[in-house]
Protein backbone atom coordinates (compact mmCIF):
# COMPACT_ATOMS: atom_id res chain seq x y z
CA UNK A 1 0.00 0.00 0.00
CA UNK A 2 1.32 3.42 -0.91
CA UNK A 3 1.05 5.70 2.10
CA UNK A 4 1.43 9.44 2.21
CA UNK A 5 1.92 11.12 5.57
CA UNK A 6 1.77 14.85 6.01
CA UNK A 7 2.77 16.44 9.29
CA UNK A 8 2.43 20.03 10.31
CA UNK A 9 3.59 21.97 13.33
CA UNK A 10 1.38 24.85 14.24
CA UNK A 11 2.73 26.35 11.11
CA UNK A 12 5.57 24.12 10.19
CA UNK A 13 5.50 22.02 7.09
CA UNK A 14 7.32 18.72 7.12
CA UNK A 15 7.15 16.35 4.20
CA UNK A 16 8.22 12.71 4.41
CA UNK A 17 6.74 9.48 3.18
CA UNK A 18 4.39 12.12 2.08
CA UNK A 19 4.74 14.02 5.28
CA UNK A 20 4.46 17.66 6.20
CA UNK A 21 4.76 19.45 9.52
CA UNK A 22 3.87 23.04 10.27
CA UNK A 23 4.49 25.20 13.31
CA UNK A 24 2.28 28.15 14.10
CA UNK A 25 2.60 30.94 16.62
CA UNK A 26 0.36 33.54 18.24
CA UNK A 27 0.19 37.01 16.73
CA UNK A 28 1.65 38.58 19.86
CA UNK A 29 4.65 36.32 19.70
CA UNK A 30 5.13 36.02 15.96
CA UNK A 31 8.79 35.87 14.85
CA UNK A 32 9.98 38.55 12.46
CA UNK A 33 9.80 37.12 8.93
CA UNK A 34 12.35 39.69 7.73
CA UNK A 35 14.89 38.46 10.25
CA UNK A 36 14.56 34.65 10.22
CA UNK A 37 16.18 32.62 12.94
CA UNK A 38 18.44 30.21 11.06
CA UNK A 39 20.56 27.82 13.07
CA UNK A 40 23.50 26.64 10.97
CA UNK A 41 25.94 24.04 12.17
CA UNK A 42 29.25 23.92 10.32
CA UNK A 43 29.98 20.26 9.55
CA UNK A 44 33.22 18.60 10.60
CA UNK A 45 34.38 15.27 9.26
CA UNK A 46 36.36 13.01 11.63
CA UNK A 47 39.15 11.15 9.89
CA UNK A 48 39.63 8.32 12.40
CA UNK A 49 36.81 6.00 11.34
CA UNK A 50 35.37 7.66 8.25
CA UNK A 51 31.78 7.28 9.51
CA UNK A 52 30.82 10.83 8.60
CA UNK A 53 31.11 11.76 4.93
CA UNK A 54 31.34 15.25 3.34
CA UNK A 55 28.03 15.06 1.52
CA UNK A 56 26.34 18.34 0.65
CA UNK A 57 28.23 20.33 3.31
CA UNK A 58 25.10 22.42 3.84
CA UNK A 59 24.95 22.37 7.63
CA UNK A 60 21.78 22.17 9.74
CA UNK A 61 19.26 24.77 8.59
CA UNK A 62 16.07 25.61 10.46
CA UNK A 63 13.28 26.92 8.23
CA UNK A 64 12.20 30.48 9.16
CA UNK A 65 8.66 31.57 10.01
CA UNK A 66 6.50 33.19 7.34
CA UNK A 67 3.83 35.78 8.18
CA UNK A 68 0.43 34.47 7.11
CA UNK A 69 -0.84 37.90 6.03
CA UNK A 70 2.07 38.11 3.58
CA UNK A 71 2.10 34.52 2.33
CA UNK A 72 -0.74 32.26 3.44
CA UNK A 73 -0.08 29.33 1.09
CA UNK A 74 2.48 26.61 1.62
CA UNK A 75 3.24 24.28 -1.31
CA UNK A 76 5.31 21.15 -0.83
CA UNK A 77 6.04 17.88 -2.57
CA UNK A 78 4.93 14.45 -1.39
CA UNK A 79 7.95 12.37 -0.47
CA UNK A 80 8.05 8.82 0.88
CA UNK A 81 11.78 8.33 1.57
CA UNK A 82 12.91 6.95 4.93
CA UNK A 83 16.70 6.88 4.52
CA UNK A 84 17.42 9.69 6.98
CA UNK A 85 15.86 7.76 9.85
CA UNK A 86 17.92 4.60 9.32
CA UNK A 87 21.09 6.65 8.83
CA UNK A 88 20.33 8.42 12.10
CA UNK A 89 19.56 5.11 13.84
CA UNK A 90 22.84 3.62 12.70
CA UNK A 91 24.86 6.48 14.13
CA UNK A 92 22.97 6.35 17.42
CA UNK A 93 23.78 2.64 17.66
CA UNK A 94 27.42 3.48 16.95
CA UNK A 95 27.42 5.76 19.99
CA UNK A 96 26.94 9.19 18.45
CA UNK A 97 25.05 11.75 20.54
CA UNK A 98 22.73 14.41 19.14
CA UNK A 99 25.21 17.17 19.92
CA UNK A 100 27.86 15.33 17.91
CA UNK A 101 25.53 14.82 14.97
CA UNK A 102 24.57 18.49 14.72
CA UNK A 103 28.20 19.54 14.99
CA UNK A 104 29.94 16.76 13.07
CA UNK A 105 27.18 15.41 10.88
CA UNK A 106 26.18 17.10 7.66
CA UNK A 107 22.82 18.71 8.39
CA UNK A 108 21.35 17.73 5.04
CA UNK A 109 21.36 14.09 6.14
CA UNK A 110 19.00 14.78 9.03
CA UNK A 111 15.62 15.23 7.33
CA UNK A 112 12.68 15.41 9.72
CA UNK A 113 10.14 14.32 7.13
CA UNK A 114 11.94 11.03 6.49
CA UNK A 115 12.00 10.24 10.20
CA UNK A 116 8.23 10.73 10.27
CA UNK A 117 7.80 8.65 7.13
CA UNK A 118 9.50 5.62 8.62
CA UNK A 119 6.62 4.76 10.93
CA UNK A 120 3.10 3.54 10.20
CA UNK A 121 0.12 5.64 11.26
CA UNK A 122 -3.57 4.87 11.66
CA UNK A 123 -4.71 7.48 9.19
CA UNK A 124 -8.21 7.78 7.78
CA UNK A 125 -8.93 5.74 4.68
CA UNK A 126 -9.97 7.63 1.52
CA UNK A 127 -13.74 8.01 1.11
CA UNK A 128 -15.34 6.53 -1.99
CA UNK A 129 -14.22 8.48 -5.04
CA UNK A 130 -11.47 10.30 -3.13
CA UNK A 131 -7.74 10.02 -3.88
CA UNK A 132 -6.60 10.56 -0.28
CA UNK A 133 -7.94 10.17 3.20
CA UNK A 134 -7.06 13.20 5.34
CA UNK A 135 -6.41 13.20 9.09
CA UNK A 136 -5.74 16.46 10.96
CA UNK A 137 -4.74 17.16 14.55
CA UNK A 138 -3.51 20.31 16.27
CA UNK A 139 -1.71 20.15 19.62
CA UNK A 140 0.37 22.46 21.84
CA UNK A 141 3.97 22.74 20.69
CA UNK A 142 6.10 20.83 23.24
CA UNK A 143 9.08 23.20 22.97
CA UNK A 144 7.18 26.52 22.79
CA UNK A 145 3.90 27.00 24.66
CA UNK A 146 2.98 29.99 22.46
CA UNK A 147 2.92 27.83 19.32
CA UNK A 148 0.81 24.97 18.02
CA UNK A 149 1.74 21.91 16.01
CA UNK A 150 -0.56 20.89 13.19
CA UNK A 151 -0.27 17.38 11.82
CA UNK A 152 -1.91 16.51 8.53
CA UNK A 153 -1.88 12.86 7.59
CA UNK A 154 -2.63 11.73 4.04
CA UNK A 155 -3.33 8.14 3.14
CA UNK A 156 -3.69 6.97 -0.44
CA UNK A 157 -5.82 4.12 -1.71
CA UNK A 158 -4.31 0.65 -1.93
CA UNK A 159 -1.91 0.38 -4.84
CA UNK A 160 -3.07 -2.06 -7.47
CA UNK A 161 -0.36 -4.45 -8.64
CA UNK A 162 0.56 -3.85 -12.29
CA UNK A 163 0.56 -6.51 -15.01
CA UNK A 164 4.19 -7.31 -14.25
CA UNK A 165 7.47 -5.96 -12.92
CA UNK A 166 10.33 -5.15 -15.27
CA UNK A 167 13.13 -4.73 -12.75
CA UNK A 168 16.75 -3.88 -13.43
CA UNK A 169 19.05 -4.34 -10.44
CA UNK A 170 21.84 -1.81 -10.89
CA UNK A 171 24.57 -2.93 -8.51
CA UNK A 172 27.68 -1.00 -7.52
CA UNK A 173 30.59 -3.48 -7.39
CA UNK A 174 33.37 -0.91 -7.12
CA UNK A 175 36.16 -1.26 -4.57
CA UNK A 176 34.34 0.96 -2.05
CA UNK A 177 31.63 -1.74 -1.73
CA UNK A 178 34.09 -4.26 -0.31
CA UNK A 179 32.90 -4.35 3.31
CA UNK A 180 30.37 -6.43 5.24
CA UNK A 181 27.80 -3.65 5.50
CA UNK A 182 27.87 -3.09 1.73
CA UNK A 183 28.03 -5.84 -0.91
CA UNK A 184 27.29 -8.84 1.40
CA UNK A 185 24.32 -6.99 2.95
CA UNK A 186 23.21 -5.91 -0.53
CA UNK A 187 23.16 -9.54 -1.67
CA UNK A 188 21.04 -10.55 1.31
CA UNK A 189 18.70 -7.61 0.69
CA UNK A 190 17.96 -8.65 -2.87
CA UNK A 191 17.16 -12.19 -1.72
CA UNK A 192 14.06 -10.85 0.09
CA UNK A 193 12.88 -9.03 -3.02
CA UNK A 194 13.51 -11.90 -5.44
CA UNK A 195 11.61 -14.34 -3.19
CA UNK A 196 8.44 -12.27 -3.76
CA UNK A 197 8.60 -12.17 -7.57
CA UNK A 198 6.52 -14.30 -9.95
CA UNK A 199 6.67 -15.65 -13.50
CA UNK A 200 5.00 -12.41 -14.69
CA UNK A 201 8.07 -10.41 -13.62
CA UNK A 202 11.38 -9.92 -15.40
CA UNK A 203 14.74 -9.35 -13.72
CA UNK A 204 17.92 -7.97 -15.27
CA UNK A 205 21.18 -7.28 -13.45
CA UNK A 206 23.67 -4.60 -14.47
CA UNK A 207 26.86 -4.00 -12.49
CA UNK A 208 29.25 -1.08 -12.62
CA UNK A 209 32.70 -0.28 -11.31
CA UNK A 210 35.30 0.99 -13.77
CA UNK A 211 32.92 -0.19 -16.53
CA UNK A 212 29.39 -1.53 -16.76
CA UNK A 213 28.46 -5.20 -17.33
CA UNK A 214 25.17 -6.96 -18.03
CA UNK A 215 25.12 -10.02 -15.75
CA UNK A 216 21.54 -11.16 -16.38
CA UNK A 217 18.83 -10.02 -18.78
CA UNK A 218 15.04 -10.53 -18.72
CA UNK A 219 15.10 -13.56 -16.45
CA UNK A 220 11.60 -14.68 -15.29
CA UNK A 221 11.00 -13.56 -11.72
CA UNK A 222 10.19 -17.05 -10.47
CA UNK A 223 13.69 -18.29 -11.33
CA UNK A 224 14.94 -17.58 -7.81
CA UNK A 225 18.04 -19.77 -7.89
CA UNK A 226 19.28 -18.40 -11.22
CA UNK A 227 18.81 -14.79 -10.14
CA UNK A 228 20.41 -15.28 -6.74
CA UNK A 229 23.31 -17.24 -8.21
CA UNK A 230 24.12 -14.19 -10.36
CA UNK A 231 23.79 -11.81 -7.39
CA UNK A 232 25.79 -13.92 -4.93
CA UNK A 233 28.69 -14.30 -7.39
CA UNK A 234 29.26 -10.53 -7.57
CA UNK A 235 32.62 -9.28 -6.27
CA UNK A 236 33.80 -5.75 -5.49
CA UNK A 237 36.76 -3.98 -7.09
CA UNK A 238 37.68 -0.94 -9.21
CA UNK A 239 36.48 2.67 -9.51
CA UNK A 240 32.86 3.86 -9.58
CA UNK A 241 31.50 4.88 -12.99
CA UNK A 242 27.88 5.35 -12.02
CA UNK A 243 27.04 7.19 -15.23
CA UNK A 244 27.94 4.20 -17.41
CA UNK A 245 25.97 1.88 -15.15
CA UNK A 246 22.88 4.09 -15.20
CA UNK A 247 22.97 4.44 -18.97
CA UNK A 248 23.21 0.69 -19.47
CA UNK A 249 20.46 0.01 -16.89
CA UNK A 250 18.06 2.40 -18.64
CA UNK A 251 18.93 0.80 -21.96
CA UNK A 252 18.11 -2.68 -20.64
CA UNK A 253 14.92 -1.45 -18.93
CA UNK A 254 13.75 0.07 -22.22
CA UNK A 255 14.45 -3.10 -24.20
CA UNK A 256 12.44 -5.18 -21.68
CA UNK A 257 9.67 -2.60 -21.21
CA UNK A 258 6.31 -3.98 -20.04
CA UNK A 259 3.40 -1.88 -21.27
CA UNK A 260 1.18 -1.12 -18.29
CA UNK A 261 3.71 -2.71 -15.96
CA UNK A 262 6.11 -1.45 -13.33
CA UNK A 263 9.30 -0.56 -15.19
CA UNK A 264 11.89 0.26 -12.54
CA UNK A 265 15.61 0.35 -11.91
CA UNK A 266 16.65 -0.47 -8.34
CA UNK A 267 20.09 0.98 -7.77
CA UNK A 268 22.15 -0.36 -4.85
CA UNK A 269 25.28 1.60 -3.92
CA UNK A 270 27.14 3.66 -1.35
CA UNK A 271 26.66 6.62 -3.70
CA UNK A 272 30.37 7.30 -4.12
CA UNK A 273 30.37 8.13 -7.85
CA UNK A 274 33.94 9.10 -8.73
CA UNK A 275 33.91 8.52 -12.51
CA UNK A 276 31.46 10.06 -15.00
CA UNK A 277 28.58 12.17 -13.66
CA UNK A 278 29.04 12.79 -9.93
CA UNK A 279 27.52 16.25 -9.41
CA UNK A 280 23.98 16.09 -7.91
CA UNK A 281 22.62 18.67 -10.37
CA UNK A 282 23.91 16.72 -13.37
CA UNK A 283 22.51 13.50 -11.92
CA UNK A 284 19.15 15.24 -11.48
CA UNK A 285 18.95 16.23 -15.13
CA UNK A 286 20.00 12.80 -16.31
CA UNK A 287 17.38 10.79 -14.40
CA UNK A 288 14.56 13.31 -15.02
CA UNK A 289 14.91 12.77 -18.76
CA UNK A 290 14.64 8.98 -18.34
CA UNK A 291 11.75 9.21 -15.88
CA UNK A 292 9.61 10.97 -18.47
CA UNK A 293 9.91 7.85 -20.63
CA UNK A 294 8.13 5.75 -17.99
CA UNK A 295 11.17 4.13 -16.37
CA UNK A 296 11.55 4.94 -12.69
CA UNK A 297 14.54 4.76 -10.38
CA UNK A 298 14.57 3.67 -6.73
CA UNK A 299 17.72 3.67 -4.61
CA UNK A 300 19.10 1.49 -1.83
CA UNK A 301 21.97 2.96 0.19
CA UNK A 302 24.59 0.85 1.98
CA UNK A 303 27.56 1.34 4.25
CA UNK A 304 29.36 4.28 5.81
CA UNK A 305 32.68 6.02 5.41
CA UNK A 306 32.44 7.45 1.91
CA UNK A 307 28.64 7.13 1.76
CA UNK A 308 27.15 9.91 -0.40
CA UNK A 309 23.66 10.54 0.88
CA UNK A 310 23.17 13.61 -1.35
CA UNK A 311 23.72 11.62 -4.54
CA UNK A 312 21.35 8.87 -3.45
CA UNK A 313 18.56 11.26 -2.49
CA UNK A 314 18.91 13.20 -5.76
CA UNK A 315 18.65 10.06 -7.87
CA UNK A 316 15.52 8.76 -6.14
CA UNK A 317 13.73 12.10 -5.84
CA UNK A 318 14.11 12.92 -9.53
CA UNK A 319 13.68 9.37 -10.76
CA UNK A 320 10.13 9.00 -9.31
CA UNK A 321 11.42 6.41 -6.87
CA UNK A 322 12.02 5.82 -3.18
CA UNK A 323 15.28 6.14 -1.27
CA UNK A 324 16.01 3.65 1.49
CA UNK A 325 19.13 3.24 3.58
CA UNK A 326 19.77 -0.37 4.60
CA UNK A 327 21.47 -0.52 8.00
CA UNK A 328 20.95 -4.23 8.61
CA UNK A 329 19.17 -7.40 7.53
CA UNK A 330 16.01 -6.60 9.51
CA UNK A 331 15.61 -3.37 7.55
CA UNK A 332 16.06 -5.27 4.28
CA UNK A 333 13.32 -7.69 5.31
CA UNK A 334 11.00 -4.84 6.27
CA UNK A 335 11.41 -3.02 2.96
CA UNK A 336 11.00 -6.04 0.70
CA UNK A 337 8.60 -7.92 2.96
CA UNK A 338 5.89 -5.99 4.81
CA UNK A 339 6.44 -2.79 2.77
CA UNK A 340 6.94 -4.43 -0.62
CA UNK A 341 4.08 -2.62 -2.38
CA UNK A 342 5.27 0.80 -1.20
CA UNK A 343 8.80 -0.10 -2.28
CA UNK A 344 7.96 -1.23 -5.80
CA UNK A 345 4.95 0.79 -6.90
CA UNK A 346 4.39 4.51 -7.31
CA UNK A 347 1.00 5.65 -5.98
CA UNK A 348 1.26 9.20 -7.34
CA UNK A 349 3.71 11.02 -9.58
CA UNK A 350 5.07 14.56 -9.13
CA UNK A 351 2.52 15.22 -6.39
CA UNK A 352 2.31 18.69 -4.86
CA UNK A 353 0.23 19.59 -1.82
CA UNK A 354 -0.96 22.98 -0.63
CA UNK A 355 -2.10 24.30 2.74
CA UNK A 356 -3.70 27.72 3.14
CA UNK A 357 -3.59 29.52 6.49
CA UNK A 358 -6.19 32.08 7.58
CA UNK A 359 -4.28 35.17 8.85
CA UNK A 360 -7.16 35.84 11.26
CA UNK A 361 -6.38 32.59 13.07
CA UNK A 362 -2.68 32.09 12.33
CA UNK A 363 -0.13 34.87 12.56
CA UNK A 364 2.84 32.97 11.07
CA UNK A 365 3.86 29.47 10.07
CA UNK A 366 6.88 27.46 9.11
CA UNK A 367 7.57 24.13 7.50
CA UNK A 368 9.47 21.69 9.70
Amino acid sequence: MKRFVTKLTGILLVLAMSCAVFAACDAANAPDAEAPNMNLAIPYYPEENGIISPNSQSGVIETPFVKADQDAISTFSADVDTASYTLFRKHVQLGYKWSQMTQDYVGGNIRTEEMLNYFDYDYQEPAEGELFGVSAQIVPCPWNADNRLLMLGLKATDAAAPTGNNLVFLVDVSGSMNSNDKLPLLQKTFSYLVSNLTANDRVSIVTYSGAERVVLEACPGNQYEEIMHAINNLQAGGSTNGQAGLQKAYEIAASCYIEGGNNRIIMASDGDLNVGISDPEQLKSFVEDKRDKGIYLSVLGFGSGNFRDDNMETLADHGNGVYYYIDGESEAERIFGTSLLSTLYTGAKDTKLQSTFDPAAVSSWRLI
